[in-house]
């Protein structure tokens, strides 16, 4: 028994703005379930560097960018007064880094191991599904060297 009767409601009987009610409804729900998904991304990757990355083969993956920082400070700090050497037809030669004028660019190195911004998706993503060996950046403060490396 119930309190009140119920009405059956046939399909011709609703307004005409009912698919479009839903269709809305569908697109705001479709995207605020993206913008979560996002939110959700960013706190998860923030500023860590993805699993898996190595930078000169130091692992610095899952830190953030601030004790990858640090991890390869220490690590980094003592190879680069050892000296380089190069080869090329043949040919070997010694180079100190420091004679040299060659620095590590700790910021650049980082920034390429990050891959992107904290609110690249892409960042994201690789967080995720892990990194890979990062190449160190080096810079030239020596015009000798620079004019020698351009030819």
């Amino acid at each position: 028994m119930r309190l009140w009767p119920r009405k059956q409601v046939y399909v011709d009987d609703l307004p005409k703005t009912h698919d479009l009610r839903f269709a809305a409804v569908f697109v705001v729900a479709f995207l605020a379930l993206l913008a979560g998904l996002y939110g959700v991304g960013y706190l998860v990757a923030g500023d860590r560097l993805p699993a898996g990355t190595t930078v000169a083969g130091v692992d610095v993956g899952g830190m953030s960018s601030g004790e990858a920082r640090a991890e390869l400070q220490t690590t980094l700090a003592p190879r680069l007064g050892e000296p380089i050497t190069l080869s090329a037809g043949g040919q070997s030669l010694e180079v100190d880094p420091q004679r040299a004028g060659l620095t590590f660019d700790l910021a650049a190195t980082i920034d390429n191991g990050l891959g992107g911004n904290r609110w690249d998706p892409w960042h994201m993503l690789r967080v995720v599904t892990g990194g890979g060996p990062v190449d160190p950046v080096s810079r030239s403060t020596s015009t000798r060297w620079r004019q020698l490396s351009t030819g």
